[in-house]
């Protein structure tokens, strides 16, 4: 099986030395998205505006027990694992 993406490069996926710089699969999922799947996405700056707008100032506490604050210089920072029960913990306890 052979793929080409942007850079028109060649990805043999039976050959997993091209895919040991790239562990996560970045460059797979890149390969298989075409132009009508890339547009059916918005910019991070959506994201970001929905956050800061909806979220600033408000205080929750998160799945690990700890606590947030938005837009706080001191709040701590969160990660989210997305899925069908999104999960969200500090990035503290995320590692």
């Amino acid at each position: 099986v052979s793929l080409k993406y942007r850079e028109n490069k060649s990805i043999n996926y039976r050959d997993h030395s091209q895919l040991d710089s790239d562990p996560v699969g970045f460059l797979y999922l890149e390969a298989i998205m075409t132009n009508s799947d890339r547009e059916k996405y918005q910019s991070i700056e959506v994201l970001r505006e929905i956050l800061k707008r909806t979220l600033k100032g408000r205080k929750f506490q998160l799945d690990c027990g700890h606590y947030v604050t938005f837009g706080h210089f001191l709040g701590n920072n969160i990660t989210i694992y997305n899925g069908k029960n999104p999960r969200i913990i500090c990035s503290e306890c995320g590692y």
